[in-house]
């Protein structure tokens, strides 16, 4: 980033309770200065160092800004300072990470100028532009809230598509998904960190956050978590593993949204040979009725219909009823076959085979 550049960007960040035109040049300072029909603080934005770091990888740059600052504007000046170093954060600056320091601000002298008892002020800036990421001026966010962070891997596991030439580029996301284990200190005063462990020691499931690392954002879903404690005195963290998290499509049975492991839907048309009407010349095959089938594993949640099932599966009575709501779309279904079985955590399950009970 050149000084003029620089110039342009703060001019935007500095201004708060008032207005200030950075250049990269000597302003002139007197009662017309305004910028948009304000009057304005001019600031005087220069390169006092570069210094490149031995592996060319790293660049360092002290720049310097001067404040020339009318004293009946002094405290609204201080004001806007304060303000300034609360919001200076690490960003990414075109294909840069760069990390931010104010690190000296000197009252320099007060003088008179063209009628106007004013302060001068210099603040020092130290801005580290690194061309590759550096784990350290890494910044992690979970629902923009920014945590502390051990380690963080990334893996981003691309599909490959048989049918499709190499090199062909496409954007389809559910062919590729990252999983990212994340290891956090477990700081409980952190809200957000809080707030993920009371998540991992909770029943629930499909929590999805809003992850972003370096400015790369994704919606992820928790899907694993571990956290060691220990008898000495290392730091206790947790591990956390989050996936790509996917659209979901929403079933209900009865009303009811119960938890669906695995799920199979056939649709087959019966077909017979023949005209199809009178006009036909010639014989063909053509569909008669369209008959659908369904495959559905359930886990076991408290749930009425959860009961309703085993219920149906154990007792003697026929035609049973259910009705099945997939993304909007309704079904009447009989239940045909059922299995009851644990499952790899020792619950139960039961896989059904249902039928349209619409079909004669």
């Amino acid at each position: 980033m050149n000084t003029k550049q620089l110039a342009d960007k703060l001019t935007t960040e500095l201004t708060n309770n008032l207005n200030y035109s950075v250049t990269d040049d000597v302003q002139l300072f007197n009662e017309d200065m305004e910028l948009g029909g304000e009057p304005y603080v001019p600031v005087l934005a220069s390169l006092i160092t570069s210094l490149p770091n031995e592996n060319k990888y790293i660049t360092t740059v002290t720049y310097q800004l001067t404040f020339k600052v009318a004293v009946s504007k002094i405290d609204l000046f201080y004001a806007d300072m304060e303000n300034f170093r609360d919001t200076q954060v690490n960003e990414i600056i075109g294909s840069d990470y760069v990390s931010k320091v104010i690190y000296r601000e000197v009252y320099q002298r007060e003088d008179v100028e063209n009628s106007i008892d004013y302060r001068e002020f210099t603040v020092d800036m130290i801005w580290t532009y690194a061309l590759s990421v550096v784990g350290s001026q890494s910044v992690i966010k979970i629902d923009t809230f920014e945590i502390p962070f051990l380690t963080c891997s990334i893996t981003h596991d691309i599909g490959y598509v048989s049918n499709e030439a190499h090199d062909t580029a496409y954007d389809n996301y559910r062919l590729s998904n990252d999983t990212i284990l994340l290891e956090i200190p477990l700081i409980l005063a952190d809200t957000k960190v809080n707030e993920i462990y009371d998540e991992i020691n909770s029943n629930s499931y499909n929590k999805t956050y809003v992850l972003d690392i370096n400015g790369v954002s994704k919606t992820v879903v928790l899907k694993q978590s571990q956290v060691t404690l220990t008898r000495n005195g290392g730091l206790t963290s947790m591990i956390l593993t989050l996936e790509t998290a996917y659209p979901r499509v929403s079933i209900t049975l009865d009303g009811e949204s119960i938890p669906v492991t695995a799920y199979r839907y056939n649709g087959k048309v019966t077909t017979t040979d023949g005209k199809k009407s009178s006009l036909d010349a010639i014989l063909r095959t053509h569909g008669v009725s369209k008959v659908r089938s369904w495959s559905i594993t359930f886990v076991k949640d408290g749930s009425t219909i959860y009961d309703k099932i085993v219920n149906d599966v154990y007792g003697n009575t026929l035609d049973t009823t259910y009705e099945l709501v997939r993304d909007g779309k309704t079904y009447t279904l009989m239940l045909a076959d059922a299995v009851e079985e644990y499952t790899e955590t020792g619950d139960m399950s039961i896989q059904c085979q249902f039928i349209d009970y619409s079909v004669a």
